[in-house]
C-alpha cells in the first residue's frame, strides 16, 4: 500500500485503511460485516490500483448479501 501511495489514490489508501473498523460484533453479525468488507476491500483495491470500478467519488460502502432461506 505504502509502495504506490500517491497524491491521487490517497483517499482510497484511508478508506481500506478503516475496513477493520467495519467488521464488528459476534458469530453471525462479525460474518456478515466480515462479507460486506471483503466485498468493499476489493473494490476499493481495483480503485487503488487504478482500475476503473466506479466513478469518482462513488460510494461503495452499501454491498447486499444474499442469504439463502433457512428452513
Amino acid at each position: 500500500l505504502l509502495e504506490s501511495l500517491d497524491e491521487g489514490n490517497y483517499a482510497v489508501a484511508v478508506e481500506l485503511a478503516r475496513l477493520p473498523e467495519q467488521i464488528r460484533g459476534y458469530g453471525h453479525v462479525k460474518d456478515q460485516h466480515l462479507a460486506k468488507a471483503r466485498v468493499l476491500e476489493a473494490r476499493l483495491w481495483r480503485r487503488f490500483e487504478g482500475r476503473a470500478d466506479g466513478g469518482e467519488g462513488q460510494r461503495l460502502d452499501t454491498v447486499e448479501i444474499f442469504e439463502p432461506e433457512k428452513a
